[in-house]
């Protein structure tokens, strides 16, 4: 399973409302309820924040794929539609059903340790529209997208400490506070003071996923 950059399971034991952050992955996801046949789905490429309703009894386990990585998605699912998450994970679907390009990954890579989509470009020795084709059409979402994401998530790791917002702005590429302010409403639902007030989304930033 060399596509898969991380396996994680939870058992929800009441109901209850969960808020997933962006992490720039797809997961292949079963829901197994007590008495019913297990339900696979694949998450999409999320571009913030999402609110998901819990049922008790309920286990998900899921299988994150890394950045980048292309989905047969129909025929993955209809493959594992009657499986159980122990038979897929000893398994060969999830390598034969997916896949990870070199070009991709590097310009990934590229992208979340730059402070530009220009700077990214030159490392990888190509031009800007290039670049652009290339993640565009592999992943669905502009250079744009990557490069904000990977700020934002290195943003939000920094706002638990005692650093001051504006130096924390600063350093990770915004133009000012008000900038990463706006930026944290929009990929992550509030603002950094209050995002930092929630452990639960903290915590899915020591998770895998992109930057």
């Amino acid at each position: 399973m060399d596509n898969v950059v991380e396996s994680w399971s939870a058992d929800i034991p009441c109901a209850s409302t969960s808020f997933i952050i962006p992490d720039g992955c797809r997961d292949l996801i079963c829901l197994e309820r007590p008495s019913q046949a297990p339900q696979w789905f694949i998450s999409p490429l999320q571009s913030s924040i999402h609110t998901a309703q819990q049922q008790p009894g309920s286990c998900l386990t899921g299988f994150r794929m890394h950045p980048g990585t292309a989905i047969q998605s129909a025929n993955l699912l209809a493959q594992v539609k009657y499986l159980d998450p122990d038979e897929v994970a000893s398994s060969e679907m999830l390598s034969n059903f997916t896949a990870r390009s070199k070009n991709l990954t590097d310009a990934l890579t590229c992208l979340a340790r730059n402070n530009s989509i220009p700077n990214a470009a030159r490392e990888l020795g190509v031009g800007v529209r290039s670049l652009q084709r290339l993640v565009q059409g592999q992943t669905g979402q502009p250079p744009a997208f990557w490069r904000q994401l990977a700020r934002i998530r290195d943003a939000g790791r920094q706002v638990g400490g005692d650093a001051p917002l504006a130096d924390i702005a600063f350093d990770t590429g915004f133009s000012d506070q008000s900038h990463m302010n706006r930026e944290f409403r929009r990929w992550f639902g509030v603002s950094p003071k209050v995002f930092s007030e929630y452990p639960r989304l903290m915590e899915q930033l020591d998770a895998a996923g992109y930057g």
